[in-house]
């Protein structure tokens, strides 16, 4: 939230972003991608989520044993409908994994909490890929945006 606020709640920078919710796991997790603006709306939502594949991967997954690793690649593309961003989670060298029995809040917030996104999660044997996928849009529903001050982000209908 502070890389918005800062900005005033213009866009927000991925690497920066990612960098932020990350750090306690430099050198664990590579990050490579272009530089890249996401529209303010998506920020802090992405930003929750990305905190959440981290936990998840600290209690259960990559990052629980000293070996275990984390990809995290972000691509821009334009398809049918329009400019998207793809963010790849991808977790390697782990304990084995097995799909989860029950769905807790922070499934939740992984699938659910990104506006608009589509977000797909498959549970190898060999680590979790989490795959995003944000339209960009110059505006986006009313439905997608939530208020988190005073005043809407830009690009949410006022």
């Amino acid at each position: 939230q502070g890389l918005l606020t800062g900005r005033e709640w213009r866009d927000a920078e991925l690497t920066s972003l990612a960098e932020g919710q990350l750090s306690p796991h430099k050198g664990r997790i590579e990050m490579n991608g272009p530089r890249l603006e996401l529209p303010a709306q998506f920020a802090v939502p992405l930003g929750l989520l990305l905190h959440e594949l981290a936990t998840n991967a600290v209690k259960y997954g990559a990052l629980s044993v000293p070996q275990g690793q984390v990809a995290l690649t972000w691509s821009q593309h334009t398809n049918g409908t329009g400019r998207q961003v793809e963010i790849i989670w991808r977790e390697r060298g782990g304990p084995p994994v097995v799909d989860p029995t029950r769905r807790g809040f922070g499934s939740v917030l992984i699938e659910k909490g990104l506006p608009a996104a589509n977000v797909n999660r498959e549970f190898h044997s060999d680590g979790v890929v989490c795959t995003i996928i944000i339209p960009l849009q110059e505006k986006v529903h009313a439905s997608h945006c939530s208020v988190l001050n005073d005043s809407p982000p830009p690009l949410c209908p006022s």
